[in-house]
């Protein structure tokens, strides 16, 4: 798993840690309620730091996310490297695959990709690329944000099935 654990809106760093999401300056959301698909109606809005709930205003790891989602052991939430890499690998330095020929993609085309999700902590996607002559920051990634290619996305069920989601 290549994610970032312990990244709040507002705050300069990430802690690394599932527990401590924040910071002194944690900033409040900037998506309004409507968009959220978890916790709704919590007393507690453990969420509110989170970077789904603020597009954009927290710090990453690493703009490819890192090996287990920090630098230490983050088994405990379930975060874990995938085989052959320590924790806290950063993904942006990970070599080319060298089995299988690179994507070639046309700019404008429409190209079907998906995602997958282990724990519904809510929130939103999108798809960024950035050159592959530019370094892989997290501002390049920003700056380079791929449209989707009309307004519905398809879920795909883990039983076979599918739904047709308008999207928000």
């Amino acid at each position: 798993q290549w994610f970032n654990q312990g990244c709040a809106a507002g705050c300069a760093s990430c802690t690394g840690d599932a527990k401590v999401d924040h910071c002194p300056t944690a900033t409040a959301p900037t998506l309004p309620d409507r968009f959220r698909t978890f916790g709704i109606g919590e007393a507690t809005d453990w969420t509110r730091t989170h970077p789904w709930r603020s597009p954009g205003a927290a710090p990453v790891l690493d703009a490819c996310g890192v090996a287990g989602g920090a630098p230490r052991d983050n088994s405990a939430p379930g975060g874990h490297p995938p085989p052959g890499h320590a924790w806290g690998a950063r993904g942006s330095l990970l070599p080319p695959l060298a089995s299988s020929a690179p994507a070639s993609w046309r700019a404008g085309g429409v190209v079907e990709v998906g995602w997958g999700i282990a724990a519904n902590h809510g929130g939103g996607y999108a798809y960024r690329l950035c050159p592959a002559s530019a370094p892989l920051t997290e501002e390049c990634f920003q700056a380079n944000h791929l449209p989707f290619a009309d307004d519905a996305s398809t879920l795909r069920l883990g039983g076979g099935g599918e739904v047709r989601a308008p999207a928000a």
